[in-house]
């Protein structure tokens, strides 16, 4: 039975909401366990306020909030390093651009290929080589700096269909945000593990001057008690904070591990290769012996650890539930199934031309995957060679040097159409990565002087994509300023921005209606939004993105379905309006996959 993939992920977003909720719940009621255990002190000690008293109280949570949201900061700063130090810390080793292993090199294309039918750039690549279990995760804050890894086992047992779900599964997570999600809930986790660290010193403190103290007065010994029993209370509070905490935390990972399983499902149309990869892990295991993988047990693919008590720490739903949800004719055995017999010439045809409609988008990544190899090969991932073939993707300027590599690389691009340079671009950005730090500025001032130029939609895309990565690179950590709820300062942008995507797409006449129709998905920018009088440039749309990003990422998301619906009104979806509809999805961070069916 063929699985409702988008049912499923509607259903798992609206569970993960609840789950946060309730871990935001949990926070409240630590302040109540903390106010309740104060309160009683202060009326065993003869406090004249009783049980109720609104300044300590106010006291408490006070420092309560506090301490939990410095120290959840600074902890999400920290892991905001990118996934490739996620990757490393638990003994990934970088894939080689130029390896050989026929098996990292299956690994590299199929990541690569995903890229392309995400609309993501392609991501740092790592393997596990220590872990013999079948096991992946993607890490990161943003798509710009997500890491993809699979463990050596992964990458030897899996079959191509296999391997190629497990990595939809690990895209999907970067898509729904889920990297992001995870870094906040780390970052809350440790947040209450601080406020009991700061209760251990307390105590440990009052313990030690009681003792420096002993003989003196009843008074002084009072006020140290108090201390310490204060400290014991933010000890003991602070560890069923964690342990409610980290109960929260697997629960929501569980229900986020169901949607990134209906999603992959979605890009690859093809249910039977993660089933038969969670089939594969329920008999080879999927444990992760790394001493650091504790720390990021939620992010793995399987659960990489024992399960916890009575299942209340578990990461993962049970591989049954997964592999039935899948495929609901499973017996239930995890035995090794023989493979199959090599198809005949008439059974492979007939199935790649069945594959390539059931999964358009990724029939069509894999197509341009495979142009771009043949065209510039090894050149796409030399840094030297990637500056020269994005120096190549634009106009020449009076202050850029037309070097031979740019000339060369110029030549070859004639044979590449518009829509498949946006994902030339993301191809190059692991490569571009790899520059030196004044090259990679270099090129980025280059990028910079061309804001002012002509730019068609192929080229205004590649610009905006490559500049934003590199940037990015050179700042980060860098964070936006508080984003705004409010939609009337960026009606004007959102205005430009899919008045431009409906213009390059529709004839002249079509354009009012199809922008009065789009907008009708933004009950937000609806009343405030009007077509633009004039055709906005590319130094608008330009700055339209720029302001977009500073707003809530609720109104994000109305800014992109209005888009959708704009770009899909007349029932053809253009080239341009891809490339565009790509960049404005980056822009906003809410990236949407390749759209098929392109004309």
């Amino acid at each position: 039975m063929a699985m409702d993939f988008f049912a499923a992920q509607d259903a798992a977003r609206a569970r993960s909401r609840r789950l946060v909720w309730l871990f935001l719940a949990s926070v409240a009621g630590l302040i109540a366990a903390i106010y309740a255990a104060v309160a009683s002190l202060l009326v065993l000690g003869g406090h004249e306020g009783g049980w109720w008293d609104s300044r300590v109280f106010s006291a408490v949570a006070g420092v309560t909030i506090l301490i939990v949201a410095i120290s959840s900061l600074w902890k999400i700063s920290a892991l905001r390093a990118g996934g490739g130090s996620v990757a490393r810390s638990v003994g990934g080793r970088p894939v080689a651009p130029t390896t050989q292993d026929p098996d990292e090199r299956r690994f590299l294309n199929i990541v690569e290929e995903m890229a392309i039918a995400s609309g993501l750039p392609v991501p740092e690549i790592y393997v596990l080589d220590a872990e013999d279990g079948i096991n992946a995760f993607a890490a990161g804050f943003t798509p710009d700096d997500a890491a993809v890894a699979v463990t050596r086992g992964g990458i030897t047992k899996l079959n191509r269909d296999e391997l190629q779900g497990v990595v939809a599964h690990e895209f999907s997570h970067i898509l729904n945000g889920d990297m992001r999600l995870n870094i906040h809930l780390i970052g809350l986790v440790f947040g209450l593990l601080v406020l009991s660290i700061v209760g251990q010193g307390i105590l440990r403190f009052s313990l030690e001057s009681g003792a420096r103290r002993r003989g003196g007065k009843n008074d002084a010994a009072a006020v140290v008690l108090a201390i310490a029993a204060f400290g014991l209370i933010l000890l003991i509070a602070g560890w069923i904070g964690v342990l409610f905490g980290r109960i929260l935390q697997s629960a929501v990972s569980r229900q986020r591990e169901f949607l990134a399983d209906a999603a992959a499902v979605q890009f690859t149309r093809n249910p039977g290769g993660l089933a038969g990869a969670l089939r594969k892990i329920g008999n080879a295991g999927s444990r992760v012996k790394n001493e650091h993988s504790q720390d990021v047990a939620h992010l793995f693919f399987a659960s990489g650890l024992r399960l916890g008590w009575a299942g209340l720490f578990a990461t993962h739903p049970p591989l049954e539930e997964r592999i039935r949800a899948l495929d609901s004719s499973w017996e239930g055995s995890f035995e090794a199934q023989p493979p199959p017999l090599p198809p005949s010439a008439a059974e492979f045809t007939a199935g790649a031309s069945a594959i390539a409609a059931a999964a358009p988008q990724l029939a069509r990544a894999e197509a341009i995957h495979g142009e771009l190899e043949a065209i510039f090969g090894s050149d796409l991932r030399d840094p030297g060679a990637a500056r020269d073939i994005v120096l190549a993707l634009f106009p020449p300027t009076p202050d850029t040097a037309e070097t031979i590599g740019v000339a060369e690389a110029r030549q070859k691009l004639h044979a590449i159409k518009g829509a498949d340079r946006t994902a030339l671009a993301g191809m190059l950005m692991p490569a571009l990565g790899r520059l030196p730090a004044d090259e990679r500025r270099e090129l980025l001032g280059a990028l910079d002087r061309l804001s002012d130029s002509s730019l068609d939609a192929f080229t205004f895309g590649t610009w905006w994509i490559v500049r934003r990565h590199l940037q990015r690179t050179e700042h980060p950590t860098q964070t936006p300023g508080k984003l705004d709820p409010d939609p009337a300062p960026f009606a004007k942008d959102a205005s430009i921005l899919i008045a431009s995507l409906i213009h390059i797409g529709s004839g002249s006449e079509d354009i009012p209606r199809l922008f009065e129709e789009a907008m009708t998905a933004s009950p937000s920018f609806q009343p405030l939004c009007s077509y633009p009088e004039s055709q906005p440039d590319v130094a608008q749309l330009d700055c339209a993105l720029r302001n977009l990003g500073g707003a809530s990422f609720a109104l994000r998301k109305e800014v992109i379905d209005a888009a959708t619906r704009g770009v899909i009104g007349d029932g053809v979806v253009t080239e341009s309006e891809a490339a565009l509809m790509q960049v404005a999805s980056l822009a906003l961070d809410c990236p949407a996959p390749l759209p098929a069916g392109v004309a």
